[in-house]
């Protein structure tokens, strides 16, 4: 029995949802974080497989991933949304002693922001126009402030655009210095609309983020297993599955102070 080969009936996994094939010309190439097949074959993400709010699912063997023993089942929820974090941070080109800022104060901006800081980059500004989610940022050690005071951040040469909003990927192409780089790490639903004109003066970048590399994955399962990430922090609250409609609630509603709520089946 394979299964038997590699994984015990009680092992503690946690689940890369992007089913990258492993065989096509991209994943090939070692851009698998790109692979066309890796969203139609996962878990969620409008995929054909539902996603993870149940009490069991199916997946692929290779989607799993074996979390240790330093990493608890609160830890290993972040992996996913810190794999983001840690392939925008590796792909934004950030040098030494330049600064980042980042829009957006949910769960992938503060966790970009940490991971910022666990590469060495230390000028970095966190804006939110949450107060609550200001405060928890200036907590874990972030200079933060509101868009509003955008100026305070100076001329970042590489902003994190993790809000998803046309307002705040505006925003990052008016903050971002002459050759800096955008990275658009947040969704957004509506066309973004951006400025041209700093674009083309600046000679700004633009860079989406989307997913990640298996070794992405690993990379944010090791940074929990060695206490990188304050998990308690992140998570503020943990909910029964049934209430998760009130929980997306929750989340969306004007000055919300929760930053990750996880769901237990």
């Amino acid at each position: 029995d394979r299964l038997g080969e590699r994984w015990q009936l009680d092992a503690r996994v946690t689940v890369l949802p992007f089913a990258q094939c492993g065989e096509c010309e991209l994943c090939l190439a070692g851009e698998e974080q790109v692979c066309p097949q890796a969203v139609a074959r996962g878990v969620g993400l409008g995929s054909g497989r539902p996603g993870g709010y149940a009490e069991q699912i199916i997946v692929d063997e290779r989607m799993l991933f074996a979390l240790p023993g330093a990493v608890d089942d609160r830890a290993g929820a972040l992996t996913e949304p810190l794999a983001v974090a840690v392939r925008a941070v590796a792909q934004s080109g950030l040098r030494e002693g330049r600064s980042a800022a980042i829009i957006g104060a949910g769960p992938i901006g503060i966790l970009t922001a940490l991971v910022l800081r666990d590469s060495g980059h230390d000028d970095v500004t966190v804006l939110s126009r949450n107060p609550a989610r200001r405060a928890l940022a200036a907590s874990l050690g972030f200079r933060a402030v509101s868009p509003e005071d955008a100026g305070s951040a100076g001329a970042p040469a590489v902003v994190f655009e993790c809000a998803g909003t046309p307002a705040a990927a505006r925003l990052a192409f008016e903050l971002v210095a002459p050759v800096g780089r955008v990275m658009l790490v947040g969704v957004s639903l509506e066309p973004l609309e951006l400025p041209v004109p700093p674009i083309l003066f600046k000679e700004a970048t633009l860079r989406g983020i989307l997913t990640y590399t298996r070794a992405d994955f690993a990379a944010a399962i090791e940074m929990l297993a060695r206490g990188a990430i304050p998990v308690e922090a992140i998570v503020t609250a943990v909910a029964p599955l049934e209430d998760a409609e009130e929980c997306f609630r929750t989340l969306t509603s004007p000055g919300n102070a929760n930053l990750k709520i996880l769901l237990a089946p």
